[in-house]
């Protein structure tokens, strides 16, 4: 049986560009793609698409993308029955790689859609939630600072140029000017991990 697809891409991603816009629509019917650009735009968007029969959601983006895309889908599905993917065109895409997804070129998401119409390989993953959010992992280290300079610097330039440094040309700048002065010449955060009784695992 093939699966009727809920594809939500994130405008601001860094690998949802035109060219692979274009891509998706050809690759989705109209009624299964939603291209959003705030988190209210994506609740009211998978909303409307699952009410309208979606069987599976695909985030188009990258780790960002699939955190508060899995948020959003817990507000509308919080019975956890729908199975999900993720194409790899974010910045960073370690979700998308850790389930398997092919490289984000068009015909990476053109392979990777079709193999989540008819795939019956599912895989149960664990999640945790964490700021408010439900998500595959949390960081707190150097990873999260390197996205959120990113993201200051693109806010920072705004307008043609801001969305311009979306990309990774802006990435590696942003890492450049920012991130390397920061852990150069600051002190490193110490984080404080508390057990309460359940078994748990740290990636050092």
């Amino acid at each position: 049986m093939r699966s009727r697809l809920a594809v939500l891409a994130n405008r601001h991603a860094a690998g949802v560009t035109a060219e692979h816009l274009e891509v998706l629509r050809r690759a989705t019917r109209r009624d299964e793609l939603a291209i959003t650009e705030t988190t209210n735009e994506a609740r009211q968007a998978l909303a409307r698409l699952i009410a309208r029969g979606a069987t599976a959601v695909v985030f188009a983006g990258g780790d960002g993308t699939v955190v508060h895309g899995l948020s959003v889908l817990d507000e509308i599905d919080g019975d956890g029955r729908l199975p999900i993917g993720a194409l790899a065109l974010g910045t960073v895409n370690a979700f998308a790689t850790a389930i398997g997804a092919s490289p984000g070129n068009p015909v990476g998401i053109i392979n990777d859609l079709e193999r989540a119409r008819v795939s019956a390989k599912l895989r149960r993953l664990p999640l945790i939630r964490a700021g408010g959010l439900r998500a595959p992992f949390c960081g707190f280290g150097v990873d999260a600072q390197l996205l959120e300079d990113h993201r200051a610097m693109t806010r920072g330039l705004g307008g043609r140029l801001g969305r311009a440094a979306q990309g990774r040309l802006g990435f590696a700048a942003a890492v450049a000017t920012r991130s390397l002065p920061r852990f150069a010449f600051r002190r490193r955060a110490r984080v404080a991990v508390v057990n309460r009784g359940a078994a748990v695992a740290l990636d050092r």
